[in-house]
């Protein structure tokens, strides 16, 4: 940039000025699509791709069986479980409402207690996706009673627990389909289907494996067949359900 004559005038030349300026609109600029795709990033689902089927297995257990029944023992605590909460409080809305509008460090622990396990679960990818579940999770639950006490405390809890493991049916639709298509855009499609949408409304859906025939990336996989001999007996493999349908198909 050419000297000026204001630049006799003036501490700094005219263009560190300008340039000056166009840092500061730069750093603007930057936080505020940092802000956007922090909040973005918040709706990305925790996928995780197992290497081995044995470790796919491992990690289904984890999600489908090890995982309620640890939420189970945290809504039932007696310290600072759901019924010893919503206990502290009355009021003569649902149960969401008084949950919502509790002060008091019970609540907090509480509810850290229950995103703790789901992103540990996750394997720490991320923590804002677990919060927004358990709220929602608790949001739907809860506002669809008026009591709890030691007669409905278990029907109310396994509602919840179905809310948070999620059977498809348990979550609005718009946050599955938010959470659809943030992560199909961030999901690697290298071995997917062109015209393939994932939905990751269940925490299963979270859970892929290559499948050992066609190596198309799934979250449904089932116990293979010695594809194509399959007169032998069912072996330690896992297929997305078509290859598994075909190995079927072969042994009829």
């Amino acid at each position: 940039m050419e000297p000026q004559i204001i630049d006799y005038y003036n501490e700094t030349p005219h263009g560190i000025n300008v340039i000056d300026k166009l840092n500061e609109e730069y750093s603007e600029l930057q936080s505020k699509y940092d802000n956007i795709k922090s909040y973005n990033n918040r709706y990305i689902a925790p996928i995780h791709i197992s290497k081995t089927f044995d470790e796919y297995n491992k990690y289904e257990k984890i999600l489908n069986e090890e995982f309620p029944e640890k939420i189970r023992e945290l809504l039932n605590d007696k310290e600072y479980g759901l019924l010893k909460i919503l206990k502290i409080r009355d009021f003569s809305d649902c149960l969401y409402t008084r949950f919502k509008f509790l002060q008091n460090p019970e609540r907090e622990f509480f509810i850290d207690k229950i995103v703790n396990e789901l992103d540990n679960i996750t394997k720490n990818k991320n923590r804002k996706w677990c919060e927004d579940r358990i709220d929602l999770a608790l949001e739907i639950c809860l506002s669809k009673y008026d009591t709890i006490n030691d007669k409905n405390s278990e029907e109310i809890i396994d509602d919840l627990i179905n809310h948070i493991v999620n059977h498809w049916d348990d979550l609005t639709s718009f946050y599955i389909e938010t959470i659809e298509f943030y992560t199909n855009k961030n999901l690697d499609t290298q071995y997917m289907w062109a015209h393939e949408k994932w939905s990751f409304g269940s925490l299963s859906a979270l859970h892929f494996y290559h499948c050992e025939k066609c190596k198309r990336l799934d979250y449904n996989i089932l116990w293979g067949y010695n594809l194509p001999h399959a007169e032998k007996p069912p072996v330690n493999h896992g297929y997305c359900l078509d290859c598994w349908e075909m190995g079927r198909s072969i042994d009829r």
